[in-house]
């Protein structure tokens, strides 16, 4: 018979497959109680929130090492221009008060 898969996902909201463990890159261990990934497990920084560089929140990474949690706080963080919807409302209202 063969094992059905079950898609769950990280705390991240990516998709992953399960079918024996809770992680598709180690064997889970139980420390005291607590789910742990192994020392070296690919996916361990999928679980763990990561504070930004920039304005300090914390959040869930999208990929390994992301240490800024949008594009605004990467440009920002930068000093490059950012083209989000904040920052265009933003832009425009400065320039009405100029006017």
């Amino acid at each position: 018979m063969a094992t059905k898969t079950k898609v769950k996902t990280y705390r991240n909201g990516e998709p992953i497959n399960l079918e024996y463990h809770e992680c598709d890159g180690c064997e889970v261990l139980y420390i005291n109680g607590h789910k742990t990934h192994e020392a070296g497990c690919p996916f361990e920084w999928k679980d763990y929130k990561v504070e930004c560089k920039n304005c300090d929140k914390l959040f869930y990474p999208e990929f390994d090492r992301q240490e800024l949690c949008s594009n605004h706080c990467y440009a920002d963080y930068w000093d490059l221009p950012c083209d989000c919807e904040f920052c265009i409302e933003l832009e425009l209202e400065l320039q009405n008060e100029d006017c």
